[in-house]
């Protein structure tokens, strides 16, 4: 049931509000997905037609953000796979904090070969690693994602290369990527490489299908 009160901008500060880490794992690219997109692609998928009452796949989910915005906006279930524990024991309390504990299972696995069977969800929505670490990680979250469920909203970097890359990549496994907006993404200071205290970047949101 879609939660009518919420309105958008509510729904942002929510998910703003929720815990997140003070350090980040450099290899797994932990970079929170901020409340104001985190909202706005939820309501993307509204208007769209292909969240409410359906079930989401959240891969790497960090502390919830995308698990709990879907449930919020009209999602039947999220399913979560994260593999940090401290991520996971954040995120269970943000569910719980959300009051969305009864709508999202929460699953400690690895992304890129999760513990669920073909089919199990709907539609997929990640804020994926960019591949800035270890290269190709977004696009092994992504197939992962669709070898799951028919339909994806994923983030990633914006560059001509990229979108190019990705569209190739989804017409090998017949599928269709299309961008349907970019944002500019600010990064907090969470990792000691870091040398600024916010850094900000252009990601493109993709819809697959």
């Amino acid at each position: 049931m879609v939660e009518e009160r919420l309105s958008k901008k509510k729904l942002e500060i929510l998910l703003d509000n929720l815990k997140g880490k003070a350090i980040g794992h450099p290899t797994l690219e932990q970079h929170r997905t901020p409340g104001w997109i985190a909202s706005d692609i939820v309501w993307i998928a509204r208007q769209l037609h292909i969240i409410e009452n359906r079930k989401v796949l959240d891969l790497g989910s960090g502390v919830g953000i995308l698990c709990i915005a879907s449930v919020l906006a009209g999602a039947s279930r999220c399913i979560s796979v994260e593999i940090d524990p401290e991520s996971i024991s954040l995120q269970i309390e943000n569910i719980k904090s959300s009051e969305t504990e009864t709508r999202i299972d929460v699953i400690r696995g690895d992304a890129r070969v999760p513990p669920l069977r073909r089919g199990c969800c709907d539609l997929a929505i990640m804020n994926p690693p960019f591949g800035t670490v270890r290269k190709g990680t977004d696009l092994e979250f992504l197939k992962s994602a669709l070898s799951l469920c028919p339909t994806s909203l994923s983030l990633h970097l914006k560059n001509e290369k990229s979108r190019e890359f990705i569209s190739r990549e989804m017409k090998k496994i017949g599928k269709e990527a299309k961008v349907l907006k970019t944002y500019k993404m600010e990064l907090k200071q969470i990792f000691e490489y870091h040398k600024s205290k916010i850094r900000r970047i252009d990601v493109d949101l993709y819809v697959v299908v």
